[in-house]
């Protein structure tokens, strides 16, 4: 699907429920909203010609096969040095620690459970009285 935008156009190649593939099509002396996501990382790499990042933190300016990643929430925008082709990635990145536990897991003993931090109170010495 293509889409025009005020920079250029935007065209999805692939989109699925963790990553959207586009490939922008960026009219030099043009620039995107200044922006951030909450959830999704972006990748982009120029394919032809050149664009500037601007993050909150610095300005890089891709060239010919040149790319940055961009993770949340870090607030960006590009701006269009020269008439240019970039390919977007935007992805959700896995949080590995991305658990609310509800109770501590654990193992089931002669029909009970017995979860992981009682199992370690037992292995415990008992304190010893000083004489």
């Amino acid at each position: 699907m293509k889409s025009l935008k005020v920079w250029g156009s935007r065209e999805t190649l692939y989109s699925d429920d963790t990553v959207m593939v586009n490939l922008l099509h960026l009219e030099k002396g043009s620039y995107s909203s200044f922006h951030w996501h909450r959830g999704k990382s972006d990748k982009f790499t120029v394919i032809k010609g050149e664009v500037k990042i601007v993050t909150e933190l610095r300005e890089t300016t891709l060239k010919d096969g040149d790319s940055l990643i961009v993770d949340p929430p870090l607030k960006h925008q590009f701006e269009v040095v020269e008439d240019s082709t970039m390919i977007e990635i935007s992805y959700a990145r896995l949080d590995p620690e991305d658990i609310n536990r509800l109770n501590q897991g654990g193992r089931i003993i002669k029909g009970k459970k017995v979860c992981l931090d009682k199992m370690i109170e037992s292995f415990k010495p008992e304190p010893q009285d000083a004489d």
